[in-house]
């Protein structure tokens, strides 16, 4: 659930040439948001529209998700299910885990105690996130704004990818592919019958 569909444009020749960059084509992921699918489980939660829930890492970059799954750790506290530390302690256990809940503005507490707060954010320029090699979108703190998008627990959104819409794309994308093979086929026997001419 909650795989992000990507966003592909080429780039001008001139704002190649003007950013030094190597890539004719730029990406970013799609903002737009996923149907939400309610799980039951109260350690599933996403969060609404366009916003993400921002974890900072040990490089003072930030990781943003659509959805988090919650797990107990024993030294760290409250984890996501892959171990990403969210900087709440205080659950450590099973027992702590099952008492957890998340209010619609990201604040979470284990009984009648408000233990953290979940960071919702928004991104400001999908251009500037990055993928890791473990998966994660990456991005700086001056690419993120506060949030009120609401929090919802024992939900997570699903992929926003548009099947119909990317079926057009494909279709669009093959009948381009043979246009070019044609034009490369022509000129080719243009080059050909040239050369035999000439010789």
């Amino acid at each position: 659930p909650g795989y992000r569909a990507i966003n592909t444009a080429t780039v001008d020749f001139q704002q190649l040439l003007n950013n030094n960059s190597s890539s004719l084509i730029k990406q970013a992921i799609s903002l737009n948001s996923g149907a939400l699918e309610q799980t039951g489980s109260f350690t599933d939660v996403t969060v609404e529209g366009d916003a993400f829930f921002a974890i900072l890492n040990t490089d003072n970059t930030y990781s943003v998700f659509k959805n988090l799954q919650f797990a107990a750790d024993e030294q760290l506290g409250l984890v996501t299910k892959e171990g990403k530390e969210v900087g709440i302690s205080g659950i450590n256990d099973e027992e702590a885990l099952q008492s957890i809940a998340i209010t619609s503005t990201g604040e979470v507490s284990s009984g009648n105690r408000v233990i953290g707060q979940l960071q919702v954010m928004s991104v400001i320029d999908p251009q500037k996130l990055t993928l890791s090699s473990n998966g994660e979108w990456i991005t700086s703190f001056d690419n993120l704004e506060v949030s009120n998008n609401r929090v919802r627990q024992g939900f997570l959104e699903l992929s926003n990818v548009d099947t119909s819409q990317e079926m057009v794309r494909l279709m669009m994308l093959s009948k381009h592919v043979e246009s070019s093979q044609r034009s490369l086929l022509t000129i080719d026997q243009m080059l050909d019958s040239g050369i035999n001419d000439i010789g």
